[in-house]
């Protein structure tokens, strides 16, 4: 571990002395202090660590949280309390939301071993991740008319990224996530979040997912690539007509994919009216042999029924529940009962944002088949891809 200095924040007195000891069984030093108004914070900003009581005599628990932020103080926080699991999950919903490091919870009474468990998770963990390499900066306030966009698509600023699927019990490529980027020519980065929208507001959907489809399939099949692997894609609810599926037909046919191995994700953020007709085109997907993937499960407009009435191949659980299921009941809660459900639907079922191990193993535990995020690959250029394939091929 390399944690050297703890600060510990507890009115109970004993409770102090008694995680000091076994700290310094660790080599590791202590600060202490009853209440905030005993904090002295220039040796709170040199700490590793601290340990902060929710339940404090002058101030709670969320006010310190609040001044952490303000001071920009980013050191990693384990919430100690006696508390009700749903007021802890609120307190660290709050402490991450404002930017501060969760370095998880102990819940009193607490045996000492877990405060061993958690030091070596947020100080040993970080060395198994996958590296992460520089980002480019993403500009999300930008304007984008319509001119540009059609200029964007002509002149291919637009390009993909791939994020690999995995099985999650042997981590043997099952699939691929395409990935739209818009990078202008002076190198400006433009986030999904704007783009998506200003295609959407001036019809162009349709236009860009053909685009992108294709771009897709003609650059994947310069690859080897395994046999029966899943190439995905997102579809825009806006996107499903008539027309359009004829057309969508004929962009994939040519290429060496079967069109069984083609899913079309459609998130389910997007508020798609799930009206009979629109059930007929999902299904007349189904009936040409694309899969339908339902994307972000569990955050936005669906429900069982519509899973029920619609021939969906995959359900997607949102990262927002898998990354919280170690420390909140119901993200635990919602995980499982997503997969148990899908396993018995017979559908497959992908664990979005596993980003460590701990996460990678409880998806495995749990019986869902694929998993998807940075602990196994972030988004990959076509030649990352290329390289990823063959080290994965090699293993196996």
């Amino acid at each position: 571990m390399n944690v050297k200095n703890v600060y510990i924040i507890e009115d109970d007195s004993s409770l102090v002395e008694l995680l000091a000891d076994y700290l310094a069984v660790w080599g590791i030093k202590t600060q202490k202090a009853h209440s905030w108004t005993q904090v002295n914070f220039d040796a709170l900003k040199t700490s590793d660590l601290i340990m902060l009581d929710l339940s404090l005599p002058d101030f709670d628990g969320l006010d310190i949280i609040d001044f952490l932020t303000i001071k920009k103080i980013k050191i990693p926080i384990i919430l100690c309390t006696g508390q009700d699991d749903n007021v802890v999950e609120a307190a660290v919903n709050l402490l991450k939301s404002q930017g501060l490091i969760y370095a998880g919870k102990l819940i009193k009474p607490f045996a000492l071993f877990r405060l061993k468990e958690l030091l070596q998770k947020v100080f040993c963990e970080k060395s198994l991740e996958t590296p992460k390499t520089e980002q480019p900066q993403v500009f999300k306030d930008i304007h984008l008319d319509k001119p540009l966009l059609l200029k964007a698509i002509g002149n291919n600023y637009f390009s993909l990224q791939y994020q690999p699927q995995v099985y999650s019990q042997t981590g043997r490529l099952y699939g691929i996530e395409c990935l739209a980027r818009l990078t202008f020519p002076d190198q400006r980065v433009i986030s999904p979040d704007v783009f998506i929208p200003a295609l959407t507001d001036f019809d162009m959907m349709e236009t860009f997912t053909l685009h992108i489809i294709s771009l897709g399939l003609s650059q994947l099949e310069t690859l080897d690539l395994p046999k029966n692997l899943k190439i995905a894609f997102n579809l825009c609810a806006q996107s499903i007509n008539s027309d359009f599926l004829s057309k969508l037909f004929k962009c994939c046919e040519g290429f060496r994919f079967p069109i069984n191995n083609i899913v079309l994700e459609i998130t389910e953020t997007e508020k798609l009216e799930y009206s009979q007709n629109n059930k007929k085109l999902l299904t007349k997907l189904r009936l040409q042999g694309f899969m339908l993937s339902l994307d972000d499960f569990g955050t936005g407009y669906s429900t069982i029924q519509e899973i029920d009435s619609i021939p969906f191949n995959q359900i997607k659980i949102d990262k927002i529940f898998v990354q919280s299921m170690e420390e909140k009941k119901t993200s635990d809660a919602i995980v499982s009962s997503t997969i148990e459900l899908a396993n018995k639907l017979d559908l497959t079922v992908i664990a979005e944002g596993v980003e460590t191990r701990c996460q990678a193993e409880k998806i495995a535990h749990l019986d869902c088949e694929i998993s998807q995020g940075y602990f196994y690959a972030r988004p990959l250029s076509l030649s990352g891809l290329a390289d990823f394939t063959l080290i994965n091929k090699a293993k196996y």
